[in-house]
Formats: structure tokens, C-alpha cells, sequence
């Protein structure tokens, strides 16, 4: 479908991000991966993306090599904006810090893509949005977030929806990934990705948690079928 163009990648060295990466270079684009490596491994990263290793809060577009890549035109075909502390349990002992991370953060990155003129701003939000409503949810839900990362996800999109009344050049779209898994996933996080948490216990020859009365259900959707 798509062919010579030029993407930026945020996150890339997570799950998402650098399964994303693997596909688009497979159809012939030209990669420019951003990542802290706070949520990922460098391992995950394609030895083909010019990698920058930077807070997404810190880039500005004296970072991004435009000129090696499209000399004649200079633009960014599109930004996927994969990058987030999704720490979504954390974010209620650390608003500030998750609330920085994903609302100042995807503000920074959609600045620049302003500021690059990119063609398409592609945002990676989460099913934390919808909070407490019955579920399956649907996009004409009326969002009910509880808890500060899925109210700084929400708010994001908020703000996406101005900047693109405020800038008519600026077109976004934003997708809602939900309980993604599958190689490249960071096993070693014990704040998030349930499946990789209990694997990492059973290999650890310790007891696993179960919250509740255990009737819990969780949907879990590949990485594969989500790009």
C-alpha cells in the first residue's frame, strides 16, 4: 500500500512501535525511531531505523535528520506515536509524572509534526479512555476515565481535535490499542502487561496474584493483528 515514504516511529523500542517498525520497512519506508528506552528494549529496534535515543518530552526538529532522507521535499510522510509510560496503576500513587509523560509528551511530538509539516500525526491512545462504562465499549462511548493515564490519554485526543481546528494542514487520526501482547513485550516491568507478569513470576518460582475472586476476564489482542 504504501511505498518510499518517510516515518517517524516514538516508542519504537517497545512492543507496538518496533513491530510497526518491522512492517513499514518491509514495505519500503524510511524509519526514524524515537525512544528513552524507559519502556523497551534496544534489542527491538530494526538495525535499518535511524535510532534517536531521547526523552520524547526533550525532541525538537533539529533532531530529526529530514535532509538525509528526502533532500528534494523535506517532509515526513507520517508520525506514529507509540511512546507512553503506560503505567496505568502507577498513575494514581504518580499523576505528575504520567500525566507529564502523556500529555506534555504527545504535545511536544505533535508540535513537531506541526512545525515539519508532517502529512499525518497517527496517535496510539488506549482503552483506559473509556475507564468506567460497560463494556464492549464502542467510539460513540461517552468516556469515563478513572484514573490520571487514561484522563491524560482522553485529554490528548481533546487536544489533538483543537490543534487540528487551529491548524487545518494538521490531520490526525487516533487508534486504541487494547491488552496488546507478543514478542518484544518488556517481560520485566511489574506495573503492567498482566501476561508478562505472571510468566516472569512463574519463571521466578513465585506465587502468582490473582485480584478479586478471580472472574476476571481479560481479550487479549497479538501485536501482529493490531498493526
Amino acid at each position: 500500500m504504501f511505498t518510499n515514504k518517510i516515518g517517524i516511529i516514538t516508542g519504537i523500542a517497545g512492543l507496538i512501535g518496533s513491530t510497526l517498525a518491522k512492517k513499514l520497512l518491509k514495505e519500503n519506508w524510511q524509519i526514524i525511531g524515537i525512544d528513552d528506552l524507559s519502556g523497551g528494549y534496544v534489542d527491538n529496534v530494526p538495525k535499518s531505523v535511524h535510532f534517536i535515543q531521547k526523552d520524547v518530552l526533550q525532541i525538537s526538529e533539529h533532531d530529526v535528520p529530514i535532509k538525509m532522507y528526502n533532500a528534494r521535499t523535506q517532509k515526513i510522510d507520517a508520525v506514529f506515536h507509540c511512546a507512553a509510560s503506560a503505567h496505568e496503576g502507577l498513575s494514581v500513587f504518580s499523576p505528575s509524572y504520567i500525566s507529564r509523560n502523556i500529555y506534555s509528551g504527545t504535545m511536544n511530538i505533535a508540535a513537531l509534526a506541526i512545525q515539519l509539516k508532517v502529512k499525518m500525526f497517527i496517535n496510539f491512545s488506549s482503552m483506559a479512555r473509556y475507564g468506567d462504562i460497560q463494556a464492549p465499549f464502542k467510539e460513540t462511548d461517552t468516556c469515563n476515565p478513572v484514573d490520571p493515564y487514561g484522563l491524560a490519554k482522553l485529554q490528548v485526543e481533546e487536544q489533538l481535535k483543537l490543534l487540528s481546528v487551529i491548524y487545518p494542514e494538521f490531520k490526525y487520526v487516533t487508534v486504541v490499542p487494547h491488552n496488546v501482547s507478543g514478542a518484544g513485550q518488556v517481560y520485566t516491568d511489574p506495573y503492567r502487561n498482566v501476561m508478562s507478569i505472571m510468566s516472569h513470576l512463574a519463571i521466578k518460582g513465585k506465587d502468582l496474584y490473582v485480584y478479586g475472586e478471580g472472574d476476571q476476564k481479560r481479550s487479549f489482542s497479538h501485536v501482529d493483528d493490531c498493526v
